[in-house]
């Protein structure tokens, strides 16, 4: 029986071409690439899980040797058209990149830089996209956690020169933490009480501190009343809410 192993190899090469991480567009080479895939796949007669009981005949699934030739040739097919559209594609990038759409322009020749191994393309790349991502992180209409995540993009996809962000990416992870606590402290103090709350919470929520507070203690526990405007009360037991009068 025919494995898929040697497809799914060589889609696993072609998908080496692409990063999708950036939440860009896909370039057309890409999508060319991803429809090539499919319809190796289709025509192979690949299966990667084939549904129980059913009767496959033997004479209908390709030779392994004749699917690897199929596959070189494809691969083949886009190392071609990689190099007869090379200008058009090297067009493409320059003016994307004159007009500040960056990943854009990385897009524009990722696919057949990896195709063809070629170095220099791969630094065009890796220059477009580089500068995609100072422009993020210094972007001053971005938020804190947009410039957080660039950084962090950066750091993984170019470890060397994103590392000089750290420090910055460290300042903009505390300034998110807080942002939060303050989100969510808004968020309680537009709430009301209610039973089981802490003195604390009580203080977080829409009603605030109380204007006075009536406190006995007993042997083994505490009561406490608090006195809001409007005779509105608060009751707790040992440090917990019990009551609610308004």
């Amino acid at each position: 029986m025919f494995t898929c192993e040697i497809v799914y190899i060589w889609i696993i090469k072609m998908s080496q071409m692409h990063r999708f991480t950036s939440g860009k567009r896909i370039s057309i080479n890409e999508i060319y690439v991803i429809a090539l895939s499919v319809l190796v796949i289709s025509l192979s007669g690949c299966d990667s899980k084939p549904e129980v009981g059913r009767q496959t005949s033997p004479v209908q699934v390709p030779a392994q040797d004749e699917i690897s030739i199929r596959l070189a040739r494809d691969y083949e097919q886009v190392k071609v058209e990689c190099r007869n559209k090379h200008a058009v594609h090297d067009a493409e990038y320059r003016k994307l990149l004159d007009g500040k759409h960056y990943w854009e322009a990385a897009d524009a020749i990722r696919v057949c830089a990896e195709a063809l191994e070629d170095d220099k393309d791969r630094a065009l790349v890796a220059a477009a996209e580089t500068r995609y991502y100072i422009v993020e992180i210094n972007n001053p209409k971005k938020s804190v956690q947009d410039k957080a995540n660039a950084i962090q993009r950066y750091i993984r996809d170019y470890p060397e020169q994103g590392q000089k962000y750290a420090g910055t990416l460290a300042q903009l992870t505390k300034r998110i933490e807080t942002n939060e606590k303050l989100a969510d402290a808004k968020k309680k103090k537009s709430t009301g009480v209610r039973i089981g709350m802490t003195p604390e919470e009580a203080i977080a929520s829409s009603w605030g501190r109380p204007q006075s507070v009536n406190r006995t203690t007993y042997a083994n526990s505490s009561h406490e009343q608090w006195v809001y405007g409007g005779n509105n009360y608060l009751y707790f037991e040992s440090g917990r809410l019990t009551a609610i009068q308004n």
